[in-house]
């Protein structure tokens, strides 16, 4: 047996080479431990968080694997030695082997988010130190993760980045229920290839050196080193810099302008025209490395954007000078300036050249401005094709240019990224509607409450369990809306401290993990927990907690009580012997589902008991969500999968256009999955044409009424006959008088039963409606019964 061909086995010793996990054979984990008591050591002061103790586990990883040996500063006589080395990845080759030999290639893990990465966090993207802390156990995480206020990640790692897995330290760890795994920085391995991040894309990257070859570099791996020292080499820099400084001075601006030229000669790789300023290729070096220098800087700081102050014409130039401070402003402007003309600017490090820091250590001892691409610069250098205008645009001090500009790059990503990290809330919320959900990711954790809420209508579903522990409640109902059916973290956010989000998860979660709510506090809660609690089991509730309640909802679990005994045996008997044979259903039982009609029985009442056909969890929400609109989302799920499973199209929804409804109901198939909700659509109309045996004995079809409009049954008049083109599903009515409340035409049919895909016994209110929801086909003969004028009929 092997893992993944490219990596085809575990580390072996000293060598970069990987040996076949066919060579080896499983060591169990108690020899390990007993026959590794170094190793184990080592990796106890690391669980520990004695970094001291735990050197020459980092040391042996990173020798093992690049041939490099660890740095520790004044921890360096703490290396290992060869045979240390040797045993300490030995321990690690037999802790892969023995997860290899379970035939798996990857382990789904959690690891938490500190504080300080929660704005900063790319997905796919590892911590910056060799080796980081992971786990498996959920429930210890989550707690974890409350208690500290923080969020968390998951991925699937790949074994052969397995250090320690959970087994390992559960044995030697003084908090064994953590299960920490100790997981290899991607980077390490010769062979791999580190996840492609966002921070890898143009936008965050900058030339990082000129030596005859244009150079880029993620600014993630920048050293940032002090820019006093560096710009003492970087002398012909400092010059430039030093000449640039001045607001008034030709030679200045001048020097702004040929270093705004090089700048763009530099990044776009057109050729590099030594003729500007007679610059030598030594200068081009240097200063891509001060704007390198600059930026690493100003994101090691976690900003995205910086505050200064400059005027309207400033910042219109080419090359824009700008002060952290009003005052440095109007020294620099000197005698006579007019202080209404200051504006405070968010400038993006993205656009920084030089910052107050890198003008000091250059020389200049006066007001320390901030260098900043002009607009026009930055469109030139960052915008693809076509976008300029709008690049200038997200450029603008005005946050409603920048929120226009939003609406125009709808179809330009990279112009989104860049207003994605905006500081007006305002502008991020904009984004967050209609940027690629794909970079939604890098959003989540925003500061900004109402930008996450943004981001978590729309993120998708593999990400929404970092935010169930999010402090805003707006983001946490959206979660709790969203997340699968069936989710194990729906059982998370049903201990939600807010009752409003625990009623979300109560009208989702599977029927069988009801019984979480049996305790819950909250009336409202648990007035939905017994209006969907299997009525052969609704004794399982708690009576103290339902009668410390509302009278309604004691009286709505008898209710259920009552039923279930008055129709039990002829249930019983129908579901085990027959299902969906209405032929064998008692004539006591027809003789029930007859008396629903709102008046004698509400549908309400024999509901709970026909649900127990649908253990599908798409059931309850659907039906919901049909009852509230049938143009909602869930809705729309349901006559895709009507059109596909069973005939016809769906010819109007919401307003969509055919590619914008598929658009819509794309992501929906990520919560509600494809093969269950066919799976349900057909169920259901299997279990419905029984249904309408009963209802509709000895009729082969039924008169059924719609309200509707003229985009669907044509320019009608009273009496007269036409050709309906309906949706795949559709609302009709038994009762003429309660159809009519919906368009501005009442149109009927002769429906057949056949067509019938569920009846008023299961989509319905009460009954009362009449309300059958019908197959759509292609040329239904229709006539039109009455028409809506000047708003009476």
């Amino acid at each position: 047996m092997k893992v993944k061909e490219e990596y085809p086995g575990r580390p072996s010793f000293l060598t970069l080479r990987y040996v076949s996990i066919d060579q080896t054979k499983p060591v169990t984990l108690e020899q390990s431990l007993e026959e590794s008591s170094f190793a184990v050591n080592q990796i106890k002061a690391l669980t520990s968080g004695d970094f001291e103790g735990a050197l020459p586990v980092l040391d042996a990883i990173k020798f093992s694997l690049t041939g490099e040996r660890e740095v520790g500063g004044n921890l360096s006589f703490a290396k290992a030695t060869d045979d240390q080395v040797a045993e300490i990845m030995g321990l690690a080759g037999e802790v892969q082997t023995r997860l290899a030999y379970r035939d798996i290639e990857t382990i789904h893990l959690y690891r938490p988010l500190q504080k300080s990465e929660q704005h900063t966090y790319i997905p796919g993207k590892d911590p910056g130190s060799i080796l980081s802390s992971w786990t498996d156990n959920y429930v210890w995480l989550n707690e974890y993760c409350r208690e500290n206020g923080l969020t968390w990640v998951e991925e699937d790692i790949p074994i052969y980045r397995i250090f320690i897995d959970g087994d390992f330290s559960e044995k030697i760890s003084e908090r064994p229920e953590e299960r920490e795994y100790l997981v290899i920085n991607a980077k390490l391995f010769p062979q791999a290839t580190a996840p492609e991040t966002e921070s890898g894309k143009r936008l965050r990257k900058i030339p990082a050196f000129y030596n005859g070859n244009l150079s880029f570099e993620d600014l993630s791996d920048v050293t940032v080193e002090p820019v006093q020292e560096k710009m003492k080499e970087w002398r012909n820099a400092a010059n430039m810099f030093m000449t640039a400084a001045f607001q008034h001075f030709p030679e200045a601006k001048d020097m702004r302008s040929k270093i705004g030229a090089a700048y763009s000669a530099l990044f776009l790789d057109e050729g590099v025209d030594f003729s500007i300023a007679n610059w030598s290729a030594r200068d081009f070096a240097e200063l891509a490395q001060v704007v390198t220098n600059t930026q690493a800087r100003l994101r090691n700081t976690g900003l995205d954007y910086i505050p200064l102050f400059t005027t309207r014409l400033e910042a219109a130039a080419e090359m824009p000078l700008m002060y952290a401070t009003k005052a440095d402003l109007i020294k620099a402007a000197g005698p006579g300036f007019d202080t209404k003309r200051i504006i405070e600017y968010s400038v993006p490090v993205s656009r920084v050249i030089a910052d107050s820091e890198t003008f000091e250590a250059a020389g200049v001892e006066t007001e320390k401005p901030w260098m900043v691409m002009g607009a026009k610069l930055f469109a030139s250098v960052y915008a693809p094709e076509g976008f300029e205008r709008e690049f200038m645009d997200a450029c603008s001090h005005d946050e409603w240019t920048r929120l226009e500009a939003v609406e125009k790059m709808k179809e330009c990503n990279e112009g989104l990224k860049l207003l994605a990290q905006d500081s007006e809330v305002s502008v991020r919320t904009a984004v967050a509607t209609v940027i690629d959900r794909g970079y939604l990711p890098n959003m989540m954790f925003d500061v900004n409450a109402t930008v996450r809420a943004a981001v978590s209508e729309r993120l998708p579903v593999q990400y929404l369990p970092s935010l169930i522990n999010d402090s805003d409640i707006v983001v946490r109902s959206n979660i709790a809306s969203r997340l699968p059916i069936g989710s194990r973290y729906l059982e998370v956010l049903a201990k939600d401290s807010h009752p409003v989000i625990r009623k979300q998860v109560a009208e989702r979660i599977s029927i069988d993990k009801l019984k979480i709510f049996a305790k819950d506090p909250s009336p409202e809660v648990m007035f939905v927990v017994v209006n969907r609690y299997p009525p052969d089991r609704i004794d399982e509730l708690d009576t103290d907690n339902l009668l410390s309640m509302d009278r309604k909802i004691v009286q709505r679990r008898e209710e259920k009580r009552f039923d279930f005994r008055e129709i039990k045996d002829a249930y019983d008997y129908w579901k085990e012997k027959a299902l969906y044979d209405s032929t064998k259903l008692s004539d006591d039982f027809k003789h029930i589902l007859r008396r629903v009609d709102g008046d004698h029985l509400k549908a309400e009442r024999v509901q709970p008991i026909l649900d127990s056909f649908f253990p599908h969890e798409v059931h309850a929400i659907g039906r919901s969500q049909w009852l509230d609109s049938s143009s909602s989302e869930v809705a729309g799920l349901l006559k895709d999968s009507a059109a596909r499973v069973l005939g016809g199209e769906v010819t109007w929804h919401n307003n969509l256009k055919p590619d914008e409804f598929q658009k819509q109901i794309y992501p929906l198939y990520e919560t509600y999955p494809q093969q269950e909700v066919d799976k349900y659509v057909k169920n259901m109309y299997e279990f419905t044409q029984a249904m309408a045996d009963v209802l509709f004995p000895d009729q082969e079809t039924v008169t059924l009424y719609r309200g509707t409009t003229k985009a669907e049954a044509g320019d009608l008049e009273v009496g007269e006959a036409g050709i309906a083109r309906c949706n795949s599903l559709s609302s009709w009515s038994t009762k003429p008088d309660r159809a009519e409340g919906f368009g501005d035409m009442l149109i009927k049919a002769e429906i057949p039963k056949t067509r019938f895909w569920t009846t008023y016994l299961m989509y319905s209110f009460s009954g009362f409606e009449g309300e059958i929801v019908v197959l759509g086909q292609n040329g239904l003969n229709v006539t039109c019964v009455s028409k809506r004028k000047e708003g009476r009929w």
